[in-house]
């Protein structure tokens, strides 16, 4: 049996993190029309925003007679002011052959944030319709997004953690010390985003369309922290600058032990042995440029005496997926790689209603795609799951209460099938163990049965 003094001490000890944070916000917009012209009315809207965020986090842990922690207060003041205008250059009261429609979108707005500087970001877009059943539309733009408050300051304040990592120059794990916390040096993270489409929607077919849509997306000083991964010493070269070893990763340890920082997973000792030092708070670390294509098919037609048959199809395909992880790092083309987005997706739906009746069967498919953390690349294979859905509402069945009544079946996939196997060892962090539990799961089929009554 325990020592019941060990029990005492371990009830004994307590962490507690709390946090209040109190938001203060006013907004004062006008909008309405501007002007008529033969195209349509012109929109206008402009407005100005202020708001005022103060946060007060905390720990506190260690046994309930001599607690220690933390007590940490930020505050930031944004102001902002933003227009946005919509012209009509052709419409109903103007169209001519080729230009059924046009319209122009034109939108600014500016933020002043009390901790991370002033921004300005536009947005233009076009809407054309050629003809009635064609629209095409293209965008541009440009956005910010300031770091939360949570991801500045840390409510448990910075802390080592010592962890096991696969170290592939000795073929093993090895122990290393991770830092937590927040990063009071977070910049703002930047996107320019551009993107053009079209839908086709054939008068002669009502309710189908046809569509597909371009986008161009470069995302810069994104906000990524890797305290979690154990695999960073797997792809040295890409998470160098995150990454110390030998003599200046026990230094840089060793510091931090000295400025009060707590070790969690094991004793300080342990923390200084470690050659190995991952720095694990959120950083400017990442830029992404992303390039691809959605696009969709809906055709639902009507029978006179069979029901109505629906046949839809949704999928993304990335041209390129390239990604720096840290600013040290090459950029390079991730998609199909592991961790990063499948180069192919799919969804298509079968259905058929009649009556209360309605059923479908979903299927779902992606691509094949590459498991870069082991040598040589493992090719995964491709993976489609079949999902049933069933339904009838009752009401129509002249059985008394039954009104609004709905009972339905759903089976996920419906055929069992298990995911494909990815040479992945389970972690203490969680996932492993044989599947990749970002595109798959391994649950299996499982069926539901659901009654449900609207009013």
């Amino acid at each position: 049996m325990n020592d019941p003094d060990v029990i005492a001490g371990i009830m004994n000890n307590v962490s507690t993190t709390q946090g209040i944070s109190r938001m203060k916000a006013a907004e004062a917009k006008v909008d309405g029309t501007l002007i008529s012209l033969p195209g349509g009315d012109v929109k206008l809207a402009v407005g100005v925003e202020y708001y005022k965020l103060n946060l007060r986090t905390g720990q506190l842990r260690g046994r309930r007679e001599a607690q220690t922690g933390t007590d940490i207060r930020l505050s930031r003041n944004v102001k902002s002011a933003y227009a946005e205008v919509l012209v009509p250059i052709f419409g109903p009261g103007n169209a001519i052959p080729g230009f059924h429609s046009l319209q122009l979108d034109v939108a600014g707005r500016i933020d002043k944030y009390s901790d991370v500087g002033t921004t300005k970001n536009p947005k233009i877009g076009v809407n054309w319709e050629p003809v009635a059943d064609l629209k095409l539309h293209g965008s541009y733009g440009e956005s910010f997004r300031a770091p939360l408050l949570t991801q500045l300051v840390s409510a448990g304040g910075s802390q080592l953690y010592i962890q096991n990592y696969y170290d592939p120059t000795v073929g093993t794990t090895v122990q290393g010390v991770a830092l937590s916390g927040g990063n009071l040096d977070l910049k703002p993270e930047t996107a320019r985003t551009w993107s053009f489409g079209g839908e086709y929607s054939p008068a002669f077919l009502p309710r189908a369309q046809l569509s597909l849509n371009y986008f161009d997306v470069v995302y810069k000083g994104q906000i990524n922290g890797y305290l979690s991964n154990l695999n960073v010493l797997r792809q040295e070269d890409l998470y160098s600058s995150i990454i110390t070893r030998g003599l200046p990763a026990k230094e840089r340890t060793a510091a931090l032990i000295a400025s009060g920082l707590t070790v969690n997973g094991g004793t300080p000792a342990n923390a200084l042995a470690a050659d190995v030092f991952i720095d694990g708070r959120p950083s400017n670390l990442g830029t992404t440029i992303t390039r691809g294509l959605d696009f969709g098919l809906a055709v639902p037609f009507e029978t006179a005496d069979a029901g109505e048959f629906r046949f839809s199809l949704r999928g993304t395909h990335f041209f390129t997926y390239k990604v720096g992880i840290t600013p040290d790092s090459p950029i390079i083309d991730q998609a199909n790689n592991i961790d990063y987005p499948l180069k192919w997706r799919a969804r298509g739906i079968v259905g058929w209603s009649k009556g209360g009746f309605d059923g479908s069967l979903v299927v779902a498919w992606q691509n094949g795609y590459n498991n870069t953390y082991v040598a040589p690349v493992e090719h995964i294979k491709s993976y489609t799951t079949v999902d049933l859905r069933l339904a009838y509402d009752l009401e129509g069945t002249g059985i008394p209460g039954t009104e609004g009544v709905r009972i339905g079946l759903d089976v996920q996939n419906l055929f069992d099938r298990d995911p494909p196997f990815v040479d992945l060892a389970p972690t203490s962090n969680g996932g492993g163990g044989g599947f990749d539990p970002q595109t798959t799961n391994a649950i299996g089929r499982m069926i539901s049965v659901s009654l449900s009554k609207t009013f």
